[in-house]
């Protein structure tokens, strides 16, 4: 690792032609820059980011850093043409259009960082950025130290600015993990159980309940042939996000052939909160005879957190369907409410459906039309009391309003 630093070093000090904006500044004997490695929270298990930044910057223009890792961490790492590991590293904004080399000691747990330009730079800001994987068996409250020390820096007269520097260290804490947060539930993805007629559109929802978060998903979506995605203008399914999305971004492709439409989401929640995930729209066959069913699933390709820690087996996935009602007769809007698995009853069955949908059981969903007619007292909640509500009106203790 030495050899590799020196070698680095020396290949940083003996760049001369790169174009690279600046000035210097002339730092006052009092004032010290500092450099300091970030302190990171994760799951166990997951993959944390060590970030080293830059603050009170009095100009410099090479810089040679060594981090000393726990190691219990791994690094995330590749191998050039020579078997040196190279670390996965993203630069920041005083790296940027500089001459940058790295490398990974395995074996001392060292990472070595070097940076050189032609000019003297005094902004703050982030240096570079690396990653560790964190064990898997981590306990709670474990602290990982990462150690950042100085071992070149220079302006560009290769004056060294070694004594106007002060660094300081960083660490990767364990705050918890996947099985603690979720209290022995699972995250659920739910396609919607919906009913609609012969021919008519049906916008249709993907939904997740106990989301803690996650950062990217892959997931196929498969319906049943006899269905028809409506398109967009670009003539591609019609596919938005919902309110659960929380800031991700999606994409998604078609194969028309297979059915199938595959589906990526990624970048990093604003908000987490469960609801509505995905929503697209299916148009109905012309043909299609009271009581069929169209089968709709989801395949997961991967499903894992910001850390990238996979959330597949802490998640359960409740396929559904598009199906005609029974009868196509028009309903009578004062029996509507209260009707949960929209089969044009009132009974027990309801009663039944929303009380293990209130108790999040993962293995039944509620279609969009079926959640307007629980909410008995239009609260916007699903509650027992509205439970109590639909078990008064079998009773025939009271009569309700149509759903609006």
């Amino acid at each position: 690792m030495k050899r590799l630093l020196a070698t680095a070093a020396a290949v940083i000090l003996s760049m001369s032609c790169i174009d690279w904006k600046g000035g210097c500044l002339q730092a006052d004997a009092a004032e010290k820059a500092q450099i300091y490695g970030g302190d990171t929270e994760v799951y166990a298990g997951e993959v944390a980011e060590f970030t080293v930044s830059v603050s009170d910057n009095m100009g410099f223009c090479n810089c040679g850093i060594i981090l000393h890792y726990d190691e219990a961490l791994v690094p995330l790492y590749s191998e050039d043409t020579h078997g040196q590991a190279i670390p996965d590293c993203q630069l920041g904004a005083l790296a940027e259009d500089r001459y940058t080399a790295a490398a990974v000691n395995l074996e001392t747990q060292t990472l070595a960082f070097g940076v050189s330009g032609v000019q003297d730079y005094t902004d703050d800001g982030m240096l570079f950025r690396v990653y560790f994987k964190v064990p898997d068996d981590a306990k709670i409250g474990s602290i990982y130290d990462i150690e950042v020390v100085m071992d070149l820096l220079s302006d560009s007269e290769q004056n060294s600015k070694l004594s106007q520097v002060i660094t300081a260290n960083g660490s990767i804490t364990v705050t918890g993990t996947v099985r603690d947060v979720l209290d022995g539930d699972k995250t659920a993805l739910r396609c919607d159980t919906e009913y609609a007629l012969a021919g008519s559109e049906k916008e249709y929802t993907i939904d997740i309940l106990e989301n803690i978060g996650f950062g990217g998903c892959g997931m196929k979506l498969y319906y049943d042939e006899r269905l028809t995605p409506v398109l967009d203008a670009a003539g591609k399914p019609s596919l938005e996000g919902g309110t659960a999305l929380g800031g991700l971004e999606f994409s998604s492709y078609w194969e028309k052939d297979a059915a199938m439409m595959g589906i990526s989401i990624s970048g990093t929640q604003t908000e987490v909160c469960d609801g509505e995930l995905l929503k697209l729209r299916f148009k109905m066959p012309e043909d299609a005879q009271t009581g069929d069913e169209f089968p709709i699933r989801i395949e997961l390709d991967y499903f894992e957190t910001d850390g990238h820690l996979s959330l597949i087996e802490y998640t359960e996935i409740t396929n559904g369907w598009l199906a005609v009602p029974k009868s196509t007769a028009p309903r009578d809007p004062v029996s509507s409410m209260g009707d949960v698995n929209v089969d044009e009853l009132v009974d027990i069955s309801d009663v039944i459906l929303l009380s293990r949908y209130i108790s999040e059981d993962t293995s039944v969903s509620v279609s969009t039309e079926g959640k307007k007619n629980a909410d008995m007292n239009e609260d916007n909640r699903y509650t027992a009391e509205d439970v109590v509500y639909i078990l008064r009106v079998i009773a025939k203790l009271i009569e309700v309003k149509a759903a609006e």
